[in-house]
């Protein structure tokens, strides 16, 4: 989930991750997430759930893979010298606020911390903020 927040949010390592990478790593976190919601409390599958809706837009038509809810322009003048024309159809019209991506993000770590005991208030620390001139 760390690499979706750090694509959807601009930070980190997202250059590296391209929109077909960003489609194939949801469907390791749902497969990941649905296995393991045994094992954690409501809430950790709730906000995993929330995360996911927030980054991607499912179901846009049979056999189509879901969109990413996030800007493109920015993304394809970094990677201008390797960008597929094909990936602009990769994201939905409908991005969401990078802030909130990372707002459900911090409380999906806090109550996964809680269920495996790290401490009940753990606020996960973020480094540098989210850009505001992402398009």
């Amino acid at each position: 989930m760390n690499d979706l927040l750090c694509y959807f949010t601009c930070v980190g390592f997202w250059k590296e991750l391209d929109p077909p990478k960003v489609v194939s790593l949801k469907r390791v976190v749902d497969k990941k997430v649905h296995l393991a919601a045994p094992l954690f409390s409501k809430s950790v599958f709730q906000l995993s759930m929330e995360f996911q809706a927030l980054c991607f837009e499912p179901y846009t038509g049979w056999g189509q893979d879901a969109r990413l809810r996030t800007q493109f322009q920015r993304r394809k003048e970094a990677r201008s010298a390797d960008w597929h024309d094909e990936w602009d159809s990769y994201f939905s019209v409908a991005p969401t606020d990078p802030r909130e991506i990372r707002r459900v993000y911090r409380s999906l770590m806090e109550a996964f911390a809680a269920d495996i005991g790290v401490h009940d208030s753990y606020m996960v620390p973020h480094s540098g903020r989210v850009p505001e001139n992402i398009r």
